[in-house]
């Protein structure tokens, strides 16, 4: 009887340090989460490609990441063609045509 009663307190134990373990690395999990997507990310200044072409919006490559965009000022902006950010709204990114300086 005594052994029984061991082997359910065990049991119990190993359960919740289980249950235990699981809520650990899901809080963990959404607390990396939070950091990554909290830092600033800003293209501002920088220059990148035109993806598709830009009428006056499309879409644009900046560090490796494609980004929709619309011109500044101009008609249109063709694909491969490079460009410099000039503005940010949310996630849209206004941009020109690059001059090399």
């Amino acid at each position: 009887m005594f052994f029984l009663s061991l082997l359910h307190v065990a049991a119990t134990i190993a359960i919740a340090l289980v249950v235990l373990l699981i809520f650990a690395c899901l809080l963990l999990a959404s607390y990396k989460h939070k950091l990554a997507s909290s830092s600033e990310i800003s293209p501002l200044g920088k220059r990148g490609v035109v993806h598709t072409d830009i009428r006056p919006e499309g879409a644009v490559i900046v560090d490796g990441e494609m980004w929709r965009a619309r011109l500044s000022h101009g008609a249109t902006l063709v694909r491969g063609g490079k460009i410099k950010v000039v503005g940010v709204r949310g996630m849209l990114l206004e941009v020109e045509a690059d001059v090399p300086d």
